[in-house]
């Protein structure tokens, strides 16, 4: 089962299955019978609540990150991997998400490192945007090997940007 390839309660539940298919025949801890006891809907609703929980804190520098970017007159938007209920999730959780204009995988029809994932994106880019040039692209990521390929060698900018590392926003557009 491809994300990009299905809506979100689709994935959920093909997510509750696969555990039930993986847990069959092995003891299992009270928890265990009670969730796959219930019915799918409860199982994905709660995959659902534990998963979200993992994102309990971005890196803190990221809403100063995107008010300097908008403030400067950037045009701020992500390419995600994430379904649509976990990215929905985060925008209620950090607000300052709301700000940006989310790419999901599932709109390009790949996902990321493929190439195909960011062409998928550099279109949304030229459509909403108006960008006309991949050097007017500043792609910014915590994942090193998102910056090299392909990203860079399609000629967009790039930033690595982790806790450990200072963001320094660039001086001018092109």
């Amino acid at each position: 089962l491809r994300l990009e390839q299905v809506e979100s309660e689709q994935y959920w539940r093909s997510v509750a299955r696969k555990i039930r298919r993986q847990a069959k025949g092995r003891a299992a801890t009270d928890t265990a019978r009670t969730f796959f006891k219930s019915s799918l809907r409860k199982r994905a609703q709660w995959l659902r609540e534990v998963l979200f929980e993992a994102y309990e804190e971005l890196d803190p520098r990221l809403p100063e990150l995107v008010k300097a970017l908008k403030d400067r007159g950037y045009h701020v938007a992500g390419l995600t991997n994430m379904d649509a209920d976990r990215l929905e999730f985060l925008k209620l959780q950090f607000p300052f998400l709301q700000e940006v204009r989310w790419v999901r995988s599932a709109e390009v029809g790949a996902t990321k490192p493929a190439e195909a994932a960011f062409d998928g994106a550099f279109g949304i880019l030229q459509t909403e945007f108006g960008v006309t040039k991949p050097q007017q692209v500043l792609y910014v990521d915590d994942e090193a090997r998102n910056l090299q390929y392909p990203a860079e060698q399609l000629g967009w900018q790039t930033l690595h940007a982790d806790l450990q590392s200072d963001i320094a926003l660039p001086d001018t557009r092109e």
